[in-house]
């Protein structure tokens, strides 16, 4: 009886160890922030970047060594479609994409309403950054920086305004360790 006795305490020790390690910690989780104005006001949103290892949509041809995510702010709780002009990364982790599309359903060719969408990806670790225009990455060709860490990686523009016309992102992250 004293053996499991100081087996618990033991365990427990060791819980309340591992529970201080950034394993469980999520004040440094990874985030893209969404925001109507240039300093972060007006509407916002802000979502939590999923662990390379979390499940994930099947492959895209488009970026074979990254799993990705989707997420259409019609339909997330705590964010709106057709607001947001601004987004900023918190922690986010080199090599990541993000697609941001004016289409509900992230679509890109073969859509009717594919009026814009734009990926840029990440290459500093980890990744922060300020306030950055999504209306200002028309300007940009593939291949510029967009910031510090930002790079552009995919550009496409048909039609429409891109000033608070954010329907849907992508996040890519890759497979490799």
């Amino acid at each position: 009886m004293r053996f499991l006795t100081m087996f618990s305490v033991a365990t427990l020790f060791v819980i309340g160890l591992l529970a201080g390690c950034s394993v469980f910690n999520t004040a440094g989780a990874a985030s893209l922030r969404l925001a109507e104005n240039s300093d972060g006001g007006g509407k916002s949103c802000s979502i939590t970047l999923p662990e390379p290892n979390e499940a994930a949509l099947p492959d895209d041809p488009e970026y074979p060594d990254h799993k990705y995510h989707k997420w259409d702010l019609d339909y997330m709780p705590g964010c709106d479609y057709d607001v947001y002009s601004y987004f900023s990364l918190d922690n986010a982790p080199s090599a990541a994409i993000f697609e941001f599309h004016s289409d509900e359903g992230c679509k890109r060719e073969g859509s009717t309403h594919n009026e814009w969408w734009y990926g840029v990806q990440t290459y500093k670790q980890p990744t922060t950054t300020g306030w950055i225009s999504i209306p200002t990455l028309n300007a940009h060709k593939v291949g510029d920086i967009v910031k510090a860490g930002v790079k552009m990686v995919r550009h496409h523009y048909d039609f429409g305004d891109i000033k608070a016309e954010l329907e849907c992102v992508r996040y890519y992250v890759s497979k490799r360790p």
